[in-house]
């Protein structure tokens, strides 16, 4: 044992330092102010019996990551089972369908059946050649052409649709003079036919909406009153294309669901990673566990 007295770091020894059996006693005559007294003290081999050590790990959420063989196989299952479903909805819900026998865009021949006993699914390898068209088809108004092609009903397709209604005589649509260059452009829509059997629900909705406050109407002053109706055009827009059967279901709705679905399965997986990381040690094992008792 030894014993040093002094300022920081000193090497100068103690007054005394001696050992008498299991006791030892150091002494100092005097320090002065910012000294200290320091003593290096070694023991024998064994004379201090330790205990084992108590060791508790920690709750942390990267217990659930850690690589072992059942997070391993949890993680190759669950990837597996997420790709054979992606491949199973679409092969076969998620493609289109088109005639049988029949050129993609042509109508069926006469005589063949036009129900969905005469339908296939289209090929997803391959991709044949169409009927050229030079013109929209027969009969499709351009709302129901632009939520066909992005599976949306909006504003865009509202738009198409009062542009289809002047066109084809409903109403008259005149563009306003500016006041001057700061001014924004505004137009007048003036009704020229009533609501007929010759539009569908979602153009009669559109031009009674429009019309709402009467005729003529300027456009810059829908938005005081319109903005309420456009839910229900777009509403009978969606359930117009599901009507034609372009669509098993509305497709906002589809989205939606799948939004939900979505949400859960972050939700689920969150609550798993917990249960890994709370409850076990070897992963699935502890989850099992966890399982079998609730059931």
């Amino acid at each position: 044992m030894v014993c040093y007295a002094g300022p920081d770091g000193s090497a100068l020894p103690c007054t005394s330092a001696t050992i008498s059996g299991s006791s030892a006693r150091f002494t100092q005559d005097a320090l002065r102010p910012f000294e200290g007294l320091t003593v290096a003290v070694a023991l024998p081999k064994g004379s201090v019996v330790v205990p084992p050590p108590i060791l508790a790990e920690r709750f942390s959420v990267w217990r659930a990551f850690a690589v072992t063989r059942w997070t391993l196989a949890a993680a190759v299952g669950v990837l597996a089972v997420g790709l054979f479903g992606i491949g199973f909805s679409g092969w076969t819900r998620g493609r289109d369908r088109r005639w049988r026998g029949q050129a993609p865009g042509l109508d069926p021949a006469a005589g063949q059946p036009d129900d969905a006993s005469a339908t296939e699914p289209r090929p997803l390898l391959t991709s044949p050649a169409g009927a050229v068209e030079f013109q929209p088809p027969q009969g499709l108004r351009p709302g129901q052409i632009g939520t066909l092609m992005d599976e949306r009903a909006d504003v865009l397709d509202v738009t198409a649709t009062i542009v289809d209604l002047a066109v084809r005589g409903y109403i008259h649509i005149e563009e306003l003079p500016r006041a001057h260059w700061f001014t924004s452009r505004d137009w007048k829509l003036t009704q020229v036919k009533a609501v007929d059997d010759g539009l569908v629900t979602f153009e009669s909705k559109l031009q009674k909406a429009i019309l709402a406050t009467g005729s003529p109407v300027l456009m810059s002053s829908l938005k005081q009153h319109f903005a309420s109706s456009l839910a229900d055009v777009e509403d009978a827009l969606y359930a117009d294309v599901v009507s034609l059967g372009w669509f098993r279901r509305r497709p906002d709705a589809t989205r939606r669901n799948w939004r939900l679905l979505g949400v859960a399965c972050v939700g689920v997986g969150a609550g798993l990673t917990y249960l890994l990381a709370r409850f076990t040690d070897d992963g699935l094992v502890g989850i099992g566990a966890v399982l079998a008792g609730v059931v």
